[in-house]
């Protein structure tokens, strides 16, 4: 605004412009007063002072109710922007509790036989662990991974048994000499991997067995359990 001065009050000239000046911006005062509105593009952000809109329920009654919907939120958010890491540090530990409004939360047949499968872990490992199943051996060969046990019949002298690696970490496989033919030789090395620093493991006799668990730490088999007179490790 204009500033009217001693000066000023004795040149006419700059007096006149003074008060024009003045007026003019009295009258789009006026006019802002009486619309109550701004010109379209007149205030920018620069224009805002900070924390105006503050954090408390002053500040969030500024916006209207529903501000945020499903639409309106993936539009200030974009498609694809909230990532893995985000959720781990927004979302609470212990949030997802151990109930059933919390089980309420995931869809009937959420975990697909293709999840499960992915991890190893399909329908027949679980029907085999469930129900006792068992392989049946007879004589040298593979030893499997849907079954948590081998029942080997040995049919000849130092009969090589093989186990490939195992598919999920804490897998165990448990071998079970039933009929004494001879003996069974499960050698590390080739697909075979054993832990514990072992090269060998025999069984020699009726009922021996043995327990192995993979684990991923070392890929390998380590023993975590045996019985019988005839086990020997080398």
């Amino acid at each position: 605004m204009s500033e009217v001065t001693r000066r000023t009050v004795h040149d006419p000239v700059a007096l006149r412009l003074a008060i024009k000046d003045n007026d003019d911006r009295i009258t789009a005062l006026e006019a802002l007063a009486v619309t109550d509105t701004v010109g379209d593009g007149t205030i920018t952000t620069e224009k805002f002072e900070t924390g105006i809109l503050s954090a408390d329920a002053v500040g969030r009654a500024c916006f209207a109710a529903g501000v945020f919907d499903a639409t309106t939120a993936l539009s200030v958010f974009g498609a694809d922007s909230i990532a893995n890491a985000f959720l781990l540090d927004a979302v609470a530990d212990g949030a997802f509790a151990d109930s059933a409004a919390t089980r309420a939360l995931f869809a009937d047949a959420i975990w697909t036989k293709a999840k499960i499968a992915s991890k190893g872990l399909d329908e027949t490992v679980l029907d085999a662990h469930i129900r006792g199943a068992h392989q049946n051996l007879s004589g040298a060969g593979a030893i499997n991974l849907t079954t948590p046990t081998t029942r080997f019949t040995s049919t000849g002298a130092a009969q090589a048994l093989t186990l490939a690696d195992g598919t999920i970490d804490g897998q165990r496989k448990r071998i079970i000499h039933v009929v004494d033919g001879g003996s069974g030789v499960l050698t590390a090395g080739g697909s075979l991997h054993l832990g514990n620093s072992l090269a060998t493991i025999t069984l020699a006799s009726a009922w021996d067995w043995v327990e192995l668990e993979w684990s991923t730490a070392n890929t390998a088999w380590n023993v975590c359990a045996w019985g019988g007179a005839g086990v020997a490790f080398a």
